[in-house]
């Protein structure tokens, strides 16, 4: 019979990408290290707002009760001390503790809605040390050029050897196409978990004493398998700490080089680019970088509003000559929501 659960699901359709971060952390807070702070970062969010989010803690302790004070954005999140899952883990004298919050409010305060990123502090106030593991942030940026499924099962589930759980996906993800799985495990020694997605399988090998994050792109399959690959001779077991399966459908920009042209100007060197923007959106962000065998010698941020579909922009930049310049390469980079891209020009010198 399996230890634990994993019962407590979010399904959502929703309009706008989905962004998650998983952080491990692995520090001890006690008497002589009461206080940490993480920043968490929330790529790309241009003042979007969030339309769910949700934020999981992972401590490792030896008591169910634990003494600290919580804040994101410097407002605190400690409703209680109880965690939200609680497990203990065999021949450890030890409990794994999760917290799960819901921070969709604080993070589309005016104050969180112009920044991207997070402070998450925690303080230690009394009572044994505790371990925090790790933590979990899920946000979907709210946006008309996106749409997304997200299915997310999390709690605490012991799995030992023969032991097999298997996760059916909700239907709000059938025909969704390609899919991105995330699974966090904690191992306590190394060990490795087959997981099987439809017609796909996979061997995750978890490192020892960790809690990390492991990442499979698939096909949609209607079902995750997961059973840990346990020596028969040793006493060993995994974590399973949460599943995440998403898919985004978005309408993306596609930049190309189509002209390079290079001139010496005294100690300078001018570059003259014509870009098309051949896809369906405009981009976010378009950064433009100039490198020597490698090593960056300028860089300069575009207006993006210029690179609407279907049109040629031109840009120029100057940057400082150097005697010795062999292999010149111009990037443009561009991002959109969650995802970035980049495409590369030689140059050559007139």
């Amino acid at each position: 019979m399996l230890r634990g659960n994993l019962d407590k699901s979010i399904s959502v359709r929703a309009q706008g990408d989905i962004y998650t971060l998983w952080k491990p952390v692995n520090e001890i807070l006690g008497s002589h290290n009461t206080k940490i702070t993480i920043t968490l970062d929330l790529h790309n969010r241009r003042a979007r707002r969030i339309s769910h989010g949700v934020f999981e803690v992972l401590v490792e302790t030896r008591s169910t009760h634990i003494d600290w004070k919580l804040k994101l954005n410097g407002v605190s999140i400690t409703r209680e001390f109880k965690p939200t899952f609680l497990l203990e883990l065999p021949d450890l004298n030890r409990y794994l503790c999760k917290f799960v919050y819901d921070i969709t409010g604080l993070l589309n305060t005016d104050e969180a809605t112009s920044r991207e990123w997070a402070n998450v502090t925690v303080k230690h106030d009394g009572g044994d040390p505790l371990v925090l593991r790790g933590i979990m942030l899920s946000a979907i940026y709210e946006d008309t050029e996106a749409f997304s499924t997200y299915n997310h099962v999390t709690g605490l589930l012991l799995l030992e050897r023969d032991d097999e759980f298997t996760y059916n996906l909700n239907s709000l993800l059938q025909n969704t196409g390609d899919v991105q799985v995330k699974l966090v495990f904690y191992a306590p020694r190394a060990v490795r978990v087959r997981a099987v997605l439809g017609d796909k399988t996979e061997t995750l090998t978890l490192q020892h004493n960790q809690v990390e994050e492991y990442t499979i792109s698939s096909t949609f399959t209607p079902y995750i398998k997961l059973t840990p690959e346990v020596h028969e001779n040793i006493q060993n077991y995994v974590v399973l700490s949460s599943v995440t399966v998403y898919s985004t459908s978005l309408r993306t920009p596609h930049l190309s080089i189509e002209s390079i042209e290079a001139s010496r100007q005294g100690s300078s060197i001018k570059i003259k680019l014509r870009i098309a923007n051949n896809g369906e959106s405009i981009p976010d962000r378009v950064i433009i970088s100039v490198f020597n065998r490698g090593f960056l010698l300028g860089m300069v941020k575009c207006d993006p509003c210029k690179y609407e579909p279907n049109t040629l922009v031109e840009e120029e930049l100057v940057i400082p000559a150097q005697s010795q310049l062999s292999e010149l390469t111009v990037r443009i980079a561009w991002s959109k929501l969650t995802r970035t891209w980049f495409t590369d020009g030689k140059v050559v010198l007139a």
